[in-house]
């Protein structure tokens, strides 16, 4: 475990705070897939 929470940030913007648990839990996958899912983003980006 290397954080309590976690802050997903696009373009300077915050668009999501919460545990690495809990983001998991809501988005699906891992954090890298809640991270694109989140921005939008792909890893070809």
């Amino acid at each position: 475990r290397l954080c309590d929470r976690v802050a997903i940030m696009d373009s300077g913007r915050i668009v999501a705070v919460d545990s690495p648990q809990e983001l998991i839990a809501e988005h699906g996958g891992n954090l890298e897939d809640v991270y694109l899912k989140l921005t939008g983003r792909n890893l070809a980006d």
